[in-house]
């Protein structure tokens, strides 16, 4: 019989003998692999944005249950994360493979780490694989079955949030008394983080009617959302750049505001409010990245904000974040151009937006597989047939990647409708030239163009209001002279 422990170290010494032309090297032994499987690694220095463009996608083939990556240079820990392809070209998503993926981890320059898969975990060893450790042992900590725990915030939402916090505060000291094991960059968007997710345990209020909000808020009247000031500076810590590369702290601090400022109170959010907030109590490159994740994330709200976007865009220097509300600007912002694309139609024939010039322009984007792409279709059916006779058009794109799969779908008549024109955004899908142009990151994507080609305000979807906003939107449009 072979000797494991001998097979492994023979791999080990076949790897070190190739030389590493990125700066940073991941290599892995997975038992579990086979030769022709695919292993997948996306990198984003941004952590998990809410906004698109800075990810990275690697993939290694594996070989005798081995893969290796060389990283390219980074100028700040980047967080990846490994999935795994099949060799039928599949994405693979069992609890084999979900047990070995890495998700939330994060590599440096330098970094030449050895992941091995075990019985029951992975192991590392190598170069900076001391952060791979504490990371794992963070999970650990963070996991409620770790601890015995099965809990819902929206059945027990008091025990729920005691719980969460008392992980994260074990974390905290976790962390605090190993921070020698990570690069003084990455201890602190690993504390940022913990105090993102202590601001984020009640997050779940947000899918909540105003009833049940009511409800939940009252048993959690014990709460103090600031994080216990002898456990970190918070002040010193929002001035420090790195801590605007993580996204959990972040997202938490959006959270807490609206936990404090528009739960508590029974107050709607409005995003002028929120951007005014931001911009009086941060500063530096966090406060960019906040107010970046803010028109981002509300590029689809029924609402104009063109006018507080150009005030971020007199003060934001960073240039990737500058970057990214200027394509804000001119791509879904009111008033802005729309996108001169040439597309298929599914009988063959060619469009370009230019032909619909002098009419308003409807576009719903969707995809295989989108439940809520086939809730909308028919509101949208009965709004198409609503201004079948007025100078509108409905454009009905689709981001798949794959031509044949997108015919199938029309052919179900489950995401399309009797009088939109069906166009098939070319086999990129979201990476296609009019997905990213308008920053389509899923489905359904509605995009409302005035008879002169311009933007006008994002529609609200059709399944909140019957279609009232959008009627109305188009009504406006079609009457004006």
């Amino acid at each position: 019989m072979n000797n494991p422990i001998k097979i492994i170290a023979i791999t080990l010494s076949l790897f070190c003998c190739i030389s590493a032309s990125g700066s940073a090297v991941i290599r892995g032994y997975y038992p579990s692999l086979k030769d022709g499987d695919m292993v997948i690694l996306t990198a984003d220095p941004y952590g998990d944005p809410n906004f698109t463009g800075y990810a990275k996608t690697f993939e290694a083939k594996v070989s005798n249950h081995n893969f290796l990556f060389n990283l390219p240079d980074v100028s700040v820990p980047t967080r990846f994360r490994l999935r795994f392809k099949d060799g039928e070209d599949k994405l693979t998503f069992t609890n084999k493979y979900l047990t070995k993926s890495l998700n939330s981890y994060y590599y440096e320059n330098g970094d030449d780490v050895m992941i091995t898969e075990n019985a029951k975990d992975l192991s590392f060893s190598g170069k900076g694989s001391e952060k791979y450790s504490l990371i794992q042992q963070l999970k650990v900590k963070e996991n409620p079955a770790a601890n015995h725990i099965n809990l819902n915030f929206f059945q027990t939402p008091r025990t729920f949030v005691i719980s969460q916090d008392s992980n994260i505060l074990l974390e905290f000291k976790y962390l605090n008394i190993n921070r020698s094991m990570v690069s003084h960059d990455l201890f602190y968007i690993l504390e940022a983080g913990l105090i993102g997710r202590w601001y984020g345990t009640t997050d779940g209020l947000k899918m909540m009617n105003e009833s049940d909000r009511k409800h939940i808020l009252d048993s959690l009247s014990f709460l103090k959302t600031n994080f216990p000031i002898s456990y970190a500076n918070l002040k010193t810590l929002n001035a420090l750049p790195i801590v605007a590369y993580g996204d959990s702290y972040t997202n938490g601090i959006f959270c807490r505001y609206m936990y404090d400022s528009c739960y508590v109170k029974n107050l709607p959010f409005l995003t002028s409010i929120y951007y005014t907030y931001v911009k009086e109590n941060f500063e530096g490159l966090l406060r960019e990245r906040l107010v970046t994740n803010l028109f981002f994330d509300r590029r689809t709200e029924s609402e104009d904000n063109s006018g507080i976007l150009t005030d971020a865009l007199s003060w934001v220097t960073d240039s990737n974040f500058r970057s990214i509300l200027s394509d804000l600007k001119s791509h879904r912002m009111v008033g802005g151009d729309a996108f001169d694309f040439n597309l298929i139609d599914d009988k063959g024939n060619w469009h370009k937006m230019a032909e619909f010039k002098g009419k308003v322009v409807f576009i719903d984007f969707w995809f295989t597989g989108c439940g809520n792409c086939i809730q909308v279709a028919p509101y949208l059916e009965k709004l198409e047939e609503q201004f079948k006779d007025k100078p509108v058009v409905f454009l009905s794109i689709n981001v798949d990647t794959k031509g044949d799969l997108w015919k199938k779908s029309i052919a179900s008549k489950k995401y399309t409708t009797r009088y939109a024109i069906n166009l098939f955004s070319g086999e990129r899908g979201l990476n296609s030239q009019i997905s990213k142009y308008y920053n389509v990151t899923g489905g359904p994507t509605l995009i409302l163009i005035d008879k002169k080609g311009n933007l006008m305000m994002s529609p609200t979807d059709p399944r909140l209001d019957d279609g009232n906003n959008i009627t109305s939107m188009i009504t406006q449009e079609v009457n004006r002279p």
